[in-house]
């Protein structure tokens, strides 16, 4: 093993989670053997219920590890809010449904030093062993590094949220993630894309690496997939539009690169969801995101989707810690 930098920055590591408990110990459990000298855990919890608080007792004790409850819904909304609460320069993400060997932390540290102009990095989420008779784990695999450094380079780069990493720096210029796309929000999926896609756009460089992993454990049953497919697809929609709400207008072509790659079955994560190409079904789900997007006005200065707020949802508030 590589000696540890006594140097290392802080790293805030977070985790949101809904409905999904019995998933949170072996996640947190492999964060926390890190062997990463300064970071904490952040797991945001938006379940229905009090099952993961009491499953996550025995780790309360670590003071790494921080706990809040979330009234919100939606993915994006659950990163933000950990976000928000980060100590670390530098936030890295993963699932509920995902492991991260020891070294995890330390290869991301790596990653950003190589280039401070580096804001966004992802690594692949391998899949575990499944039987392919019941159904398929979504994976993204990258064979080489790859740095991009212009919104043309988008193309190449399809790296996912369950193991991606931040600098708070920029998530913080960019307003954060956009809680109108990912899981549970008004356009399902979508969410670490248009963050790149902003960054990008921003001038801010994105790395991914084959170096850093998690291992994924997300099975989807084949008859749970098209459902899941048509949340990716419907979300990725809604993130393409956007650009041209802005006013990006160079960016047609490149986003026009980008449908196609993703409807015709030609993304590695898309190709991960089984043999089938189930173009058609894509398409269609690609296209309602699309007009979906179009329909909602985007704030200019932000980037994001603009949507009304129930005035309960602001009584109600954001996140709150337990520990």
């Amino acid at each position: 093993m590589a000696a540890l930098n006594e140097n290392a920055i802080r790293i805030s590591v977070v985790l949101a989670t809904r409905n999904r408990a019995a998933m949170i110990p072996e996640a947190v459990r492999s964060i926390l053997q890190n062997d990463h000298p300064d970071f904490e855990v952040i797991v945001v919890d938006q379940s229905e219920d009090d099952e993961a608080e009491a499953l996550l007792q025995p780790f309360l004790a670590d003071p790494r590890l921080r706990y809040f409850r979330d009234s919100r819904r939606g993915r994006s909304a659950g990163q933000n809010a950990g976000f928000r609460e980060a100590r670390g320069s530098l936030v890295v993400m993963t699932d509920d449904d995902c492991t991260v060997p020891t070294d995890w932390l330390r290869q991301f540290e790596q990653a950003f030093a190589s280039d401070a102009r580096i804001g966004i990095a992802f690594g692949n989420v391998l899949p575990a062993p499944c039987d392919p008779a019941i159904g398929c784990i979504p994976s993204y695999i990258r064979r080489q590094p790859f740095l991009a450094r212009h919104v043309r380079d988008k193309i190449q780069v399809e790296g996912i949220g369950a193991c991606m990493a931040v600098r708070h720096s920029v998530w913080s210029s960019l307003g954060g993630f956009d809680e109108m796309l990912g899981a549970g929000s008004r356009f399902k999926a979508g969410e670490d894309g248009d963050l790149a896609m902003r960054a990008l756009s921003a001038g801010t460089w994105i790395y991914e690496t084959p170096a850093i992993s998690v291992t994924h454990f997300g099975l989807r049953t084949w008859q749970q997939l098209p459902a899941l497919m048509n949340s990716y697809w419907y979300g990725l929609g809604a993130m393409m539009i956007k650009p041209m709400k802005l006013g990006q207008w160079h960016a047609v072509l490149l986003l026009a690169r980008l449908a196609a790659k993703w409807v015709m079955g030609r993304s590695t994560v898309g190709s991960s969801l089984g043999p089938k190409m189930h173009r058609l079904r894509k398409l269609r789900s690609f296209l309602r995101g699309f007009c979906a997007g179009a329909a909602v006005p985007v704030n200019q200065a932000t980037g994001h989707y603009v949507a009304a707020v129930p005035a309960r949802e602001l009584e109600l508030g954001g996140s709150r810690p337990l520990n």
